[in-house]
């Protein structure tokens, strides 16, 4: 056929399996052929993957890491650590795919967000795991960069606006974004 190549000409050496939810997607499975595993197939396939998922307008990817063994490959390419989250021993991890706000070390804004990894009634008690500084666009309203964090729903959050505390709650009720099912706080404009 002067040199195309047919459907059966080629061989599957990988795949992957993956669901898109509004703004966050989930790598199920990824697995490369054990024969041409080392020779940058499974990163070029995976990145391919996260480009597709930002064209579809998602934020941040996860996944188990399953075998554990995998772990320094997907840290390798970029995948973060979840918290410890209550009641899940799978290690979970995350890529955010757009540019993201961090957590800081020291209050320099009058507007932040506090986040504790535990409910309210002991949050009371000890300070905010993390912390960001808001800064906002011109409306006042939407964050130059979104926050995009991977969270229990059960966590206090908690929005102080030019330093008052404007509201205060456990993650499922605070006025935000909860992408995959209360898996991810993301936060992209506060307008309370």
């Amino acid at each position: 056929m002067n040199g195309i190549k047919q459907a059966k000409d080629f061989i599957a050496i990988g795949f992957l399996v993956y669901r898109i939810y509004e703004l966050s997607a989930v790598i199920d499975i990824a697995e490369i052929k054990p024969s041409e595993r080392k020779k940058g197939i499974a990163k070029e396939l995976i990145n391919e993957t996260l480009e597709h998922f930002k064209k579809k307008g998602v934020l941040v990817a996860r996944l188990y890491c399953s075998p554990e063994d995998s772990e320094p490959f997907w840290q390798r390419i970029g995948f973060e650590n979840f918290p410890n989250l209550p009641h899940d021993s799978k290690i979970n991890m995350f890529k955010p795919l757009v540019e993201t706000l961090q957590p800081i070390d020291k209050i320099e804004t009058d507007s932040i967000i506090n986040l504790w990894d535990c409910e309210p009634h002991l949050a009371d008690y000890i300070d905010p795991k993390w912390i960001w500084n808001l800064s906002f666009l011109d409306d006042n309203e939407t964050l130059k960069k979104p926050i995009v964090f991977p969270v229990s729903s059960d966590w206090q959050v908690e929005l102080i606006r030019n330093g008052q505390k404007i509201i205060s709650n456990k993650v499922k009720r605070f006025p935000i974004d909860l992408a995959d099912y209360g898996t991810f706080m993301i936060i992209r404009k506060v307008n309370t």
